[in-house]
């Protein structure tokens, strides 16, 4: 997600299918949904920097964004992944955390990278 933030969609994609294909690789009832979610968070982040034009979004919109696609990686899950008494209790298990610890991600990814702009822009 930060990569396609930052870098724009065509680098979203191509770490999204990075960290998507490694996830597909290790296996288990749920590899499909989480690598087709981690596709998909690299091209949603770098969708929002085309149409943000290049300029990175604030704290709250990334903690936001971050938690909007754990949503969807555990409505994926729901959807796609079998059996679906696991699934529920994968996402129940799973996704609260992943919500808490990628906002957090997002947020002190954003937080380092203005901080870096304003450092280059005061040298």
């Amino acid at each position: 997600m930060i990569a396609g933030l930052t870098a724009g969609p065509i680098i979203g994609l191509a770490v999204g299918l990075i960290g998507g294909i490694h996830r597909l690789l290790l296996g288990g009832f749920t590899c499909i949904p989480c690598g087709l979610s981690t596709v998909l968070a690299g091209l949603i982040g770098g969708a929002i920097y085309y149409f943000n034009k290049g300029k990175l979004i604030g704290i709250l919109q990334g903690i936001l964004l971050a938690v909007f696609v754990e949503l969807l990686h555990g409505g994926l899950t729901l959807l796609i992944a079998r059996p679906f008494a696991e699934a529920l209790e994968v996402v129940k298990t799973a996704i609260p955390a992943m919500m808490v610890a990628n906002a957090l991600g997002v947020a002190i990814g954003i937080i380092i990278l203005e901080h870096t702009k304003e450092l280059r822009e005061n040298a």
